[in-house]
This record gives C-alpha cells, structure tokens and sequence, in this order.
C-alpha cells in the first residue's frame, strides 16, 4: 500500500514535471512565431514602406483644401513603385540609376495634376520612381542638387537658377535621357486638375521619354 501511495506519488510528480516542460514548449513555440511573424513584418513593411508613406501623404490633402477652398483630389496606388530619396543620397543615385526621379511635395497644385500620371508611366514600365520632396531637401542637399541639374533648371527674373516642381526626370544607367517640368502648356489653373485627353498628353509626353531610355 505504501509502496503503491510512493508511486501515485512519484508518478504525479512526473506529469506536473511533464507538463511545466510541455507549457514551456508552447510558450517558446509562440514566441518564436511572434517573433518569424514580426520578421516577416518588418521586412514586408520595409519593402512597401515607402509605397505606403506615398499613398497616405498624398492622399491626406484629398480632404485639405487650399486657402480657396478648393481640393484636388489623387488616387494613388498601393502599389506604385516609389522610393523615398534622402537628401544625401540622391546625386549618388541620379549619377548611375536607372528610373524616374520626380521633385514634388503632396501639397503642391501642380504636382498633384501630374502624380498620378507619373506613377502610372513608372508601374506599367517597371521603373523605380524616386521620389524628392523638396520640401524635406536641406539647404546644403537643395545646393548640391541645383548644381548638379544647372543645365535643365529655369531661372528667375533675377537670373537665378531655381528647381521648379514638379519635375520628372528620365534617367538610364545615370544618363538624363530627358526631364519635363510642370504640366501641359494648355492648363493654365492647377485646380481644374488634367483628366481626358489632356491627361493622356501628358502621359504621351512621358512615355515618349521612356522610349528615348529604352534607345540608349
């Protein structure tokens, strides 16, 4: 009997024993796929990050109208192929890249007439469009960048070169094959956005350019 009460004993400590490791396993079996889970995030986020950022910021003005009251309204893809340039980095990757740099800001009229056309160009051409917000550049970054475009840059009235948006530029292995800024010579006001067939004149004109890449 007493033997038979040590072992009941014996075996119960066992199962407890069994059980904690058991519990153990699951918990560290959990954490292991929160943690593959939040990898997986993380690197899917990282990759699409910059798509994203894009998609939410021009898409916050949709419902923020100017000071006369006008919106103009952009659908933006998710997928939409756009990198976030940072400003230390962009003369390094316009000298050997391959792709579409566009200068803008999602606030700027005219910008938001000519987004959505360019990312349709850079989604059904596969190219990366990298993207400068101008009004991130630092005054050093905005320097460098101006020097380096001189050539293709307006001037003010007071002879002074100036990076008007938006501006696209077409560039292959870190050649500009060509670059166009503004819209259409034919819109003359922002806030009646492109649609039609002067949207199609402006994707016209894009497209050309990507020809003239695929010459080179």
């Amino acid at each position: 009997m007493t033997f038979i009460k040590k072992y009941i004993i014996i075996d119960m400590k066992v199962v407890k024993k069994g059980m904690r490791l058991n519990h153990k396993r699951i918990i560290l079996s959990t954490i292991i796929t929160i943690m593959f889970f939040l990898l997986i995030l993380g690197l899917y986020l990282n990759f699409r990050g910059d798509e994203l950022k894009f998609k939410d910021q021009y898409s916050l003005y949709n419902i923020t109208p100017y000071s006369n009251g006008k919106t103009i309204k952009v659908d933006i893809p998710t997928k939409n192929n756009v990198k976030y340039v940072k400003n230390s980095d962009f003369i390094n990757l316009i000298s050997k890249e391959t792709g579409i740099f566009y200068f803008g800001y999602p606030s700027c009229p005219w910008c938001r007439n000519v987004v959505e056309t360019v990312v349709e160009v850079g989604v059904e051409n596969n190219l990366p469009i990298y993207y400068i917000d101008i009004e991130k550049l630092d005054d050093e970054s905005l320097k460098n960048t101006i020097s380096y475009l001189n050539k293709y840059l307006r001037k003010t009235p007071t002879d002074e070169l100036r990076l008007y948006v938006p501006d696209v530029y077409f560039v292959k292995k870190g050649t500009i094959i060509n670059h166009h800024i503004g819209s259409i010579e034919s819109q003359k006001n922002p806030y009646n956005k492109l649609k039609g067939k002067e949207k199609e004149k402006l994707k016209e004109i894009y497209l050309d350019f990507v020809e003239e890449m695929r010459k080179k």
